[in-house]
């Protein structure tokens, strides 16, 4: 057996391996026998108050008017277009009125918590929340601003049209719902169905995401339906098969399927553009392992294959997209020390992604409809040999220090995974890795990640024969709590990123504290243009998160958290040429959360708690004078919220 690694553990992480993540989520080793079981879940009754339930900016709108319900009202002028030539140009009327922000209050349960099972061939997570709500005024945006919206309609307009049925628009969707669902709930489990010779772990999640405007993960903190809102729901499914051989080699076979679907699309045309739309997405993978385990003294050797087909549908707004992979790799570990290993690893990659003809509302006109310019998919090969050099240090088992620097997909690649206890009270972890994925895969990712850190917690004080406290379920439920996505991923499509993920947390006393921070960095090759037209696209992505929370006493309990998300746009090089797709990015913008709660304890079960949040978005630029929603622009805005509830424990 090799002095150093019995398995895959340090290896796996520096292959560079963007297929199948060997031995993640295998039952527990033997020998523990304990069993925990934990629950703590509550249901909260409250009331809330916004200053600004439409999430909207408040200023001059520009109105503009629709004849007869088929075409927005014009007056024709003549342009002279070269010397002597002439045509009719529309030029749309409209004018200005002033909205303010529109205050509402809405009554909400929540049901809440965590639950975990940890026993050898058994484990399982499942945490999170759901919240009902409804609000007491009926009216949405459009009914509320009624009177400023069919007040006063320019003369030129009446005199043009004076036997046409004028309706005044502002280009704002009908999004409202009196009676909302806000679902961020999440499970994930193991099961040895024949021992180490087949197990499976499966999960899924329901959560909300940004359609196209981003800050997903700061809107699922507040009540009621947002003009970008998606609810994305999703299921993953790995069938896993170990066979031990002499001297510890071993032979693992590992399938994994997950789907994503969008929950919740629009059913409804806008007058003005449309709203961005969503079809499902699928990851099928499959792959062999082997490992020399002890074979050899000091060197540990892999030989590993795989395959991948990734799909993302086709919707009126998005193309199709395919990836297609085989994958063969040699992977190494040699240990220096018991400790120390130097890792590395080389492989082939034979990669296609493939993105669909362009949906019809992004064709320009073109005299012949089957001209390849416009109508060809685009092709881009990954192909290419791949390979990673590090090390992996390992002095005790609750702490790891990996690391690993290559390329992968014709791009240079970061990977790593540190995680370490600085002191007895406090904790700092963190990992990079570049890998192909999506939206709707980086949630169901996102969602598997945090629980599988809860696992591993649970897996922890099951090692060191430890009952689970009422504060250890606490902490699971906070890690990484709403996923560990940027926030609003559901805006781009099959890619190739490098992610980067930080957490610092500890505890002090009676205090609680955690700092996090996220960087997703985009595949450069997707800002180039393919010539076809001008699209706006999602860069990088920024996320820093800070969280306090104090046990004043035996019954009061305070805290505060502040959040924030920043993402990069990348321009159109030809803006005429976009369609007009409402709350599509085009602007770099930040998005902030800051928020302060109490929960005071009056009864063994009962408590009364108090929030207060600000939720803000700033675009990085002007914003413009008249706001205008005729071209999709992402607008800023602020709200103030406040909530008072009542909660019982379970």
């Amino acid at each position: 057996m090799s002095r150093f690694l019995t398995a895959t553990s340090a290896i796996a992480l520096l292959a560079g391996g963007e297929a199948l993540a060997f031995q993640r989520g295998a039952p527990a080793a033997d020998g523990e026998v304990r069993r925990i079981a934990g629950n703590s879940w509550s249901i909260t009754a409250s009331v809330n108050h916004s200053d600004n339930f439409s999430r909207l900016p408040e200023g001059n709108y520009e109105r503009r008017f629709i004849l007869d319900d088929e075409f927005l009202a014009a007056l024709p002028i003549i342009e002279e277009f070269e010397p002597g030539r002439f045509r009719i140009v529309p030029e749309i009327i409209s004018d200005t009125i002033e909205v303010d922000n529109i205050p509402k209050t809405s009554a909400s349960l929540t049901f809440s918590g965590t639950s975990v099972y940890s026993r050898p061939g058994l484990e399982g997570i499942l945490r999170g929340q759901v919240r009902v709500g409804h609000f007491f005024d009926g009216d949405g945006f459009n009914e509320e601003i009624a009177d400023e919206l069919n007040n006063g309609f320019p003369q030129e307009l009446l005199d043009e049209f004076p036997d046409s049925e004028i309706t005044p628009t502002v280009a704002i969707p009908n999004f409202f719902e009196q009676t909302f669902i806000d679902p961020n709930i999440s499970g994930l489990g193991t099961v040895e169905l024949a021992g180490r010779r087949l197990f499976l772990e499966a999960g899924g999640f329901v959560t909300e995401q940004s359609r196209g405007g981003g800050g997903g993960a700061l809107l699922q903190q507040a009540p009621g339906a947002n003009i970008n809102e998606l609810i994305v729901g999703g299921f993953f499914v790995t069938p896993v098969s170990q066979w031990r051989l002499a001297g510890d080699q071993m032979v693992e076979l590992r399938a994994s399927h997950s789907a994503v679907y969008a929950l919740d699309e629009p059913d409804e045309e806008l007058f003005v553009g449309r709203q961005i739309e969503f079809g499902s997405s699928f990851n099928n993978e499959a792959g062999v392992l082997y490992t020399t385990g002890g074979l050899f003294s000091n060197l540990t050797a892999e030989l590993e294959a795989s395959g991948r087909y990734f799909e993302e549908e086709e919707t009126e707004t998005n193309p199709e997209q395919t990836f297609e992979q085989l994958s063969g790799a040699l992977n190494m570990s040699y240990a220096l020390t018991t400790t120390f290993a130097l890792t590395g690893s080389v492989g082939y990659d034979d990669a296609e992604l493939e993105t669909g003809p362009l949906p019809e509302i992004f064709l320009p006109e073109v005299d012949d409809p089957d001209d390849p310019f416009v109508n060809d998919p685009r092709v881009q090969d990954l192909s290419a040999v791949f390979y990673n050099v590090g090390f992996d240090y390992k002095p005790r088992p609750d702490i790891r220090i990996a690391a690993g620097v290559g390329e992968r997909y014709n791009q240079f690649t970061v990977r790593s995974n540190v995680s370490f206890p600085i002191t007895p009270r406090m904790r700092f972890d963190a990992s990079a890795q570049r890998r192909v994925t999506s939206g709707f895969q980086e949630a169901q990712e996102g969602a598997r990640f945090g629980n599988a850190q809860g696992l591993q917690f649970v897996q922890q004080l099951r090692s060191q024969n430890r009952s689970l406290s009422s504060r250890d379920i606490e902490r699971i439920s906070s890690l990484n709590a709403g996923g560990n996505q940027l926030g609003g991923l559901a805006n781009f499509n099959i890619q190739t990123v490098q992610s980067y993920r930080a957490r610092l947390q500890g505890t002090y006393g009676r205090t609680t504290w955690a700092l996090s921070a996220d960087l997703l960095q985009n595949d450069p090759e997707f800002e180039e243009d393919d010539g076809r037209l001008g699209l706006v696209r999602q860069g990088d992505q920024y996320r820093a998160d800070a969280f306090i929370e104090r046990r004043v006493n035996r019954r009061l309990t305070v805290s505060a958290r502040s959040q924030a998300l920043a993402t990069e746009v990348i321009p159109p090089e030809n803006p005429a040429a976009e369609p007009v797709i409402f709350g599509r990015l085009r602007d770099d913008f930040v998005e902030h959360l800051h928020s302060v709660s109490a929960n005071y304890q009056f009864g063994r079960n009962w408590s009364i708690n108090a929030r207060y949040s600000h939720l803000r978005r700033d675009i990085r630029g002007a914003e413009p004078d008249p706001i205008s929603f005729f071209d999709g622009v992402l607008f800023e805005y602020q709200e103030n919220q406040y909530r008072i509830g009542m909660r019982r424990q379970f």
